[in-house]
């Protein structure tokens, strides 16, 4: 009788426990709803008759695991999720599933977001949604199979937001595109986004030299050629604009001018004939 009632007193604990988890995860105290979830398993971790007390609260005790794994998931702390989960001995692709459908929402939700101008929600979104990758690599928690699992589309999502800021964030954006061009070239965007924010920022050799790299990759893409172009005709302005007349005294009081010019410009499909020799080592 004793132990009945030890019983009905721990399930009566653990169900005000869980509403209260729920308000918590209402309100977003999210630290609060992690503790007392983790605490309702200690608890019955330590019982022999775990199946007894959850069925007298409606629920079960793979039903609470889930919770403290959504609740880890909220917080965007996915090795903890991951670590979890194998602790639990879930099978792989439990985890896999776990992670794609919060990857596909993250994804989903940062897109919109930035379609309304919440830029700073969207890059919050693409950061957590990285940081989601970074842990299933570091775990070897496949997700390839999923096709918002592409570390390089998500950085040129989120520099698209910092281009975006008032003012520009032209350090984060670059360093972004950089990255994505880098671990995938075949990307175009990654490259023409570079290439529009080297022309917002003014900086004309940067701009040059990635217009030059992306063709190597994508052979005349018109935005990549129009970047080049754009060089050409700058560079002819500067060189008409510098045509100087020199004066020179010749002896008889009379004077006498000369023009200088510099050597010709190297056009656009040069410049990059001559990079793809200097990338094969020719």
């Amino acid at each position: 009788e004793t132990r009945k009632m030890s019983m009905a007193v721990c399930a009566a604990e653990i169900d005000i426990t869980l509403r209260r988890v729920e308000v918590y995860r209402i309100d977003g105290s999210m630290q609060e709803a992690l503790n007392d979830v983790t605490s309702i398993l200690t608890l019955l971790s330590t019982m022999t008759h775990v199946d007894v007390v959850c069925n007298k609260i409606g629920s079960s005790y793979q039903k609470i695991c889930a919770m403290r794994i959504d609740v880890l998931i909220e917080m965007n702390r996915f090795q903890e999720c991951i670590d979890v989960m194998v602790e639990q001995n879930e099978p792989k692709q439990s985890i896999v599933d776990v992670l794609s459908l919060q990857l596909n929402v993250l994804k989903k939700t940062s897109n919109e977001l930035y379609k309304e101008g919440a830029l700073q929600d969207a890059v919050t979104g693409y950061t957590s949604a990285l940081r989601l990758l970074l842990a299933a690599r570091d775990s070897q928690i496949d997700l390839s199979g999923n096709n918002n699992a592409q570390r390089h589309v998500l950085l040129a999502n989120r520099a698209a937001c910092y281009m975006r800021f008032v003012p520009i964030d032209a350090r984060n954006a670059a360093q972004d595109l950089e990255d994505c061009v880098s671990m995938a070239p075949e990307y175009i965007k990654g490259w023409t986004r570079l290439v529009r924010l080297y022309t917002d920022t003014q900086n004309v050799a940067a701009r040059e030299l990635v217009a030059q790299k992306g063709l190597v990759h994508h052979a005349n893409h018109p935005e990549l050629m129009a970047a080049l172009k754009m060089e050409e005709e700058e560079h002819g302005r500067d060189e008409n604009s510098s045509v100087v007349e020199n004066v020179v005294d010749g002896g008889g009081g009379g004077t006498s001018t000369c023009n200088s010019k510099s050597k010709r410009e190297p056009t656009a499909e040069e410049k990059v004939e001559a990079l793809k020799k200097m990338m094969l080592g020719l």
